[in-house]
């Protein structure tokens, strides 16, 4: 279901993926029973960044996952993205499963190896 569709608020740098599971309810347990919430992850995202410089960003098709493999929920996974004018390596991850996933834009590039596409990311200056 991953459409590869990405949007990427420049103002705070926030990303959401566009999927279909924008649209599906949140389950909660409340006296035992579970009980469907509605919920627009979208709508959510674009309304707390309503005025904020939005972009449309779209998967290249490289992605790189360090640990485990891409069916773990918990696990690491660097993807590529471009805006059209620019690609950039993201970072995917989780804390916790309970949690939604986060994306966030790192310094880096993803390089072919003989083996697989690896993460080179960029050290940082400051220690």
């Amino acid at each position: 279901m991953d459409n590869g569709r990405y949007i990427w608020c420049r103002n705070c740098g926030a990303i959401h993926h566009v999927t279909a599971f924008d649209r599906y309810p949140i389950y909660a347990l409340a006296g035992g029973e579970a009980q469907a919430l509605p919920a627009n992850d979208w709508r959510d995202f674009m309304a707390r960044h309503a005025g904020h410089r939005l972009e449309a960003m779209t998967a290249t098709g490289n992605d790189y996952l360090p640990s485990g493999s891409a069916f773990d929920p918990m696990g690491i996974a660097y993807l590529e993205v471009s805006n059209g004018a620019e690609t950039l390596l993201l970072r995917r991850n989780r804390k916790r499963i309970d949690e939604a996933l986060n994306y966030e834009i790192v310094n880096g590039r993803l390089v072919q190896t003989e083996e697989s596409l690896k993460s080179k990311r960029k050290r940082s200056a400051k220690r």
